[in-house]
C-alpha cells in the first residue's frame, strides 16, 4: 500500500502541472453539471414518480377494500335472506300427511315412481321435531335431480340425511333412489 502522505503529495505536485489542472477543472465542471442535472430534473421526476406509484397503490388498496366491502355486504344480505326463510320452514307446523302428500306430489310433479315409504317422527334433544321420512323411487336421473332440487322449495324444512342409488335394468337411465328425508320443525311453544 502507497501511505497517504505519498499520495497526497503526488496529487499535490501533479496538480501542479496545467494539463492535469484543466483536466481536474473539467471533471469538476461536468461533475457539478451532472449533479445540477440531477438536482433539477431528475430528481422531481423521480419523486414525481413515487408519489404516483404511492397514488397508484392506495387507489388499488381503496378499490379493492370496496370490493371487499361489497362481497361482504351481499353475503350477509344472503345469508339473512336464508336465515329468514330457514327460521320461516323451522316455524312451519307439518303433520305425517301433509309431508307424504307434498313428498308424493312432487315426485310425480318430477315423473317419479314412489315405490314405498314409511315414517317416523322423533322428538330433538335440543328441542323441535324430526319427521323421518324413508322413501323409495324410480324414474331417471335428471328427474331425480330435479326432485332432490326442488325439496328446497317445500314450506317445511326437510333435508335429505341419506341417499342411496341403484342402477335399473342395463345400460339405462333408470335408477331406484331410496332416501331418508327428515323434516324439522320447531315444537309449537318452544325456543
Amino acid at each position: 500500500m502507497i501511505p497517504l502522505e505519498l499520495l497526497v503529495g503526488f496529487l499535490g505536485d501533479s496538480w501542479k502541472h496545467p494539463k492535469i489542472r484543466r483536466a481536474g477543472w473539467a471533471a469538476l465542471t461536468a461533475a457539478l453539471a451532472d449533479f445540477a442535472i440531477l438536482a433539477a430534473f431528475w430528481a422531481p421526476a423521480a419523486w414525481s414518480r413515487h408519489q404516483l406509484e404511492k397514488a397508484i397503490d392506495a387507489n388499488r388498496s381503496a378499490r379493492l377494500e370496496a370490493a371487499r366491502t361489497l362481497q361482504t355486504a351481499e353475503a350477509y344480505s344472503r345469508l339473512s335472506r336464508l336465515a329468514g326463510v330457514l327460521e320461516a320452514k323451522w316455524n312451519t307446523p307439518a303433520t305425517q300427511a301433509g309431508l307424504v302428500e307434498s313428498v308424493t306430489r312432487s315426485a310425480s310433479r318430477h315423473r317419479l315412481k314412489v315405490l314405498s315409504q314409511d315414517f317416523d317422527v322423533k322428538s330433538l334433544p335440543e328441542g323441535g321435531t324430526a319427521f323421518e321420512q324413508n322413501l323409495s323411487l324410480s324414474g331417471d336421473y335428471p328427474c331425480l335431480r330435479e326432485f332432490l332440487d326442488g325439496l328446497e322449495d317445500l314450506p317445511t324444512l326437510t333435508l335429505v340425511r341419506q341417499a342411496r342409488l341403484e342402477r335399473e335394468g342395463t345400460g339405462a337411465i333408470q335408477v331406484r333412489a331410496v332416501l331418508e328425508l327428515w323434516t324439522y320443525q320447531k315444537t309449537p311453544g318452544g325456543a
